[in-house]
């Protein structure tokens, strides 16, 4: 756009856009410094006779500064020329008319980008160059017509390549702020002839500017720095309430444990007189001095409790001898089978002996073992039974003390999920009871003595006492026993994988498949019994393919299902040998199937060709058919409904489903960051998920929230195996090891490494990277939802040794125990 210079103007060269301010001649064309455009400002006489508005003496400056970042010399234009004519006066920067069309047809064709280097073909288009190279190494047709066409027909195009450059600029004055315009103004040197005290005036405009925006920038950052200071104070009064109330919790289940410790220890002391005083009533009708038979006491007073014991006399025998003669016997509450009571006495027996207080073990209701104190009294010696014990406590405390994290977590998640229980008008403390009523706990007969049958922890609050189960349970046990071992591999097959291992209804067999092709039944008494090298199955029973997975009807004991790599379901009779029923409506291999325990005749199965298929045993064909995208690797019914079903698949994800309802999951549980290989329930309420990311994960299919991720094992390529039961988590690694977890705590409670065996020299080793763990399974109903599991103790009630088989990808089988 050319500015024509008035007449009375500040002389600026023809050439060079001039630098619009308000003076008396004014500018011609659009610069809006005229007395007239300036007429609400105040016009008075400045030197030189021009009249300057000095109301809008800023706003002055600022057209100025806005018109002279418009002057911007490039390659001897400057931007504005480069800029279409006919636009807005004053170096606008808007498009003309047209320009969005024009900017379509400089895009490429292929690309649908800007053209670079752009060439013209012999048909008349243009392309990039390198798009238009690349098309023509594939084809020998023009893009856009289709025209045979060579590398030879293309030529550069001069003439769009300078529009391109011009469009380029024109695009960079249009976008360009304020500053930019000036910096790239100064930076090219453009002759924005400006007078001092226009550019001092300028000066203070954009030292204002600068001291606004470091004032704002200050006041935006105090803004930030205040936000995050009150978040800070809000986050950590949340966790010093938090605290607080986890101090009180402490406090107050510190005094009750304490309290109810005392109330046991006054139990124990009755007891323990109640007893001196039936062998001091039976023995002193016999007791003959210092003799130390078996019918009188010694002179080491209550001191030597086993029968026969000799020097310190015989006060065991004393029992021993009342209950041969038909003596008094103890109590029916004083019978506490396997507690051990601490007697504190005088030290004086009949027939002599001194005063020393006498300290031993005595076994309530039975002949303790332990060596009376010689006569003159002291201190009794402990047995072995004590310094077992002693050692048990010392190895459940290290263990307890190695997890402590864990536990700690476990017990303030308990008890604030107690205090968050109870009503919101009680107090933190409501859920459990102070410590001044944890003697109430303490039941007492009519007779005063101690109530029979007290349990421990019964008087605690339901925090502390699901804690209370979670230490006993976590501390049961410590290490993996081997109970019996079978070998089944075969020299003459490569690989003898067992990939899948099911316990029966009852418990009484167990079943086993794999790469070999065959299903072998196993009586369980008879390989725990047997000590034999090697173990015959009572029933086997060949197939077709490599199998997969194996499920036992929880109705009818004779009934098995098996999946193979072929895709075909099979449900086969142990009792005859013979297949039943065969699905092969599977198009890839199948991975999983399962029964369902509340309903015998349905059953489930998941494959490669990414589909779940319900079966009925009734029916010749599936009943229904869940198409889910991805590879299937594992499935399994809700123990509590057949009708809800958990699916593990490639997609990393569970997918919980209601078979009423197929259409879409009641949830997709996430957070596995590779495929799912098992899921198995533990209750009706809660699910364990394997992976190959080397994790195990807990939900909660009710609230479908994640529970824990427990870690320790390796799983990265292979099916090692996952079992459950009530409390307790089996699985397998790639390290040839089976790693135990509780449910409760996120690191293995037990691990034990399976010994390679030479098929040759028979010679066990440790050091083993070629194979690893493929199958294992709890025993005791499935292990799944089923209440307490073998082993498991549910409810408090009696305990027993928790029993599983593993297998290896070498064919050995283990039946294993968890051991105190």
């Amino acid at each position: 756009m050319d500015v024509q210079l008035t007449e009375g103007s500040s002389g600026f060269p023809s050439n060079v856009p001039s630098v619009m301010m308000a003076r008396g001649g004014g500018v011609g064309g659009s610069g809006g410094g005229t007395p007239a455009e300036s007429s609400q400002g105040k016009l008075e006489p400045v030197e030189g006779g021009e009249l300057h508005d000095t109301d809008n003496l800023g706003m002055d400056v600022n057209a100025s500064f806005r018109r002279s970042m418009g002057m911007v010399a490039m390659g001897g234009h400057s931007l504005q020329a480069l800029a279409p004519q006919g636009g807005p006066a004053g170096g606008s920067s808007a498009l003309p008319h047209g320009q969005g069309q024009m900017d379509k047809d400089f895009l490429c064709p292929i690309c649908m980008e800007p053209m670079r280097d752009a060439f013209l073909t012999a048909c008349g288009h243009s392309f990039c160059y390198s798009c238009i190279t690349t098309h023509l190494h594939h084809k020998r047709n023009c893009p856009c017509c289709s025209q045979f066409l060579t590398l030879d027909q293309i030529f550069p195009n001069f003439t769009l390549n300078k529009l391109l450059k011009k469009a380029t600029a024109t695009q960079m004055v249009s976008t360009a702020s304020p500053s930019q315009h000036l910096r790239l103004a100064l930076q090219h040197g453009a002759d924005v002839s400006m007078s001092v005290r226009e550019l001092d005036a300028l000066l203070a405009l954009l030292a204002e500017k600068r001291r606004k925006a470091e004032q704002e920038e200050a006041e935006m950052n105090m803004d930030i720095l205040l936000d995050f200071l009150q978040r800070s104070r809000q986050k950590k009064q949340a966790e010093l309430d938090e605290l607080r109330a986890d101090l009180l919790f402490i406090r107050e289940d510190i005094a009750a444990v304490e309290q109810r410790r005392r109330s046991l220890q006054q139990m124990r002391e009755q007891s323990a007189a109640a007893i001196h005083a039936l062998l001091f009533r039976g023995g002193s009708s016999s007791a003959g001095g210092a003799g130390g038979d078996e019918s009188g006491f010694g002179s080491g007073g209550l001191a030597g409790l086993k029968a026969g014991a000799g020097g310190g006399g015989g006060a065991g025998g004393a029992l021993a001898g009342s209950k041969r003669r038909g003596g008094p016997a103890l109590p029916h509450h004083l019978q506490l089978p396997a507690q051990k009571m601490r007697v504190e006495g005088d030290g004086r027996g009949i027939g002599g002996g001194g005063g020393g207080i006498v300290k031993e073990e005595a076994q309530v209701g039975g002949v303790a073992e332990g060596e009376g104190a010689g006569e003159g009294g002291g201190l009794a010696a402990c047995g072995p039974s004590d310094i077992a014990m002693s050692a048990s406590t010392v190895a459940k405390k290290r263990r307890v003390f190695s997890h402590f994290d864990d536990l700690q977590e476990c017990y303030l998640h308990h008890r604030r999920q107690a205090a968050h229980a109870a009503k919101p008008s009680g107090s933190l403390a409501q859920s459990i009871p102070p410590a001044s009523a944890a003697a109430a706990g303490v039941g007492r007969r009519g007779d005063g003595s101690a109530a029979e049958g007290v349990r421990e922890g019964a008087d605690f609050g339901m925090g502390l006492e699901d804690f209370r189960r979670v230490l006993s349970a976590f501390t049961r046990f410590s290490r993996v026993k081997v109970v019996a071992e079978l070998r089944q591999g075969d020299l003459f097959h490569s690989s003898n994988i067992v990939s899948s291992i099911e316990f029966d209804r009852d418990d009484e067999f167990f079943a086993t498949a794999g790469v070999s092709r065959r299903i072998k039944v196993f009586n369980f008494s008879q390989v725990v019994g047997e000590l034999a090298d090697v173990h015959c199955p009572v029933v086997e029973m060949p197939t077709r393919s490599k199998l997969s997975c194996l499920s036992w009807n929880p109705y009818l004991k004779a009934h098995i299902a098996s999946s193979d790599y072929e895709g075909i379901v099979t449900v086969w009779d142990v009792g005859t040998g013979q297949s039943l029923l065969e699905y092969e409506e599977h198009e890839k291999r199948a991975w999983s199937v399962d029964f369902a325990r509340t309903e015998p005749t349905r059953l489930v199965s998941g494959s490669d060709d990414g589909k779940v298929k319900i079966w009925c045993t009734r029916q010749e064909s599936s009943i229904l058919n869940i198409d889910m995208k991805a590879n299937i690797c594992c499935v399994k019914f809700n123990p509590g409904s057949a009708n809800f079903i958990a699916v593990g698949s490639a997609d990393h994800h569970i997918h919980y489903y209601d078979i009423r309802s197929p259409g879409l999951p009641l949830h997709v549980f996430s957070g596995h960051r590779k495929a799912v290989s098992y899921v198995k329930f533990l209750s009706p309420s809660q699910l364990a998920s394997a992976s190959t990311d080397s994790t195990l994960r807990l939900w909660d299919v009710h609230s479908h929230a994640a529970i824990r991720t427990l870690r320790g094992h390796t799983n990265e390529k292979n099916f090692v195996g996952l079992s459950v039961n009530s409390d307790y988590i089996a699985c397998g690694s790639e390290t040839n090891e089976v790693y135990i977890y509780y449910k409760a705590m996120s690191k293995p409670m037990a691990v034990h490494r399976f010994t390679t065996s030479d098929p040759f020299t028979g010679d066990d080793s440790d050091e083993d990277t070629a194979h690893f763990i493929s199958a294992v399974c709890w025993k005791g109903g499935g292990g799944e939802g089923g209440g307490a599991a073998a082993g498991g103790v549910a409810g408090g009630g009696q305990q027993q040794e928790a029993t599983m088989l593993a297998a290896n990808s070498q064919g050995t089988i283990k039946v294993l125990t968890l051991a105190p």
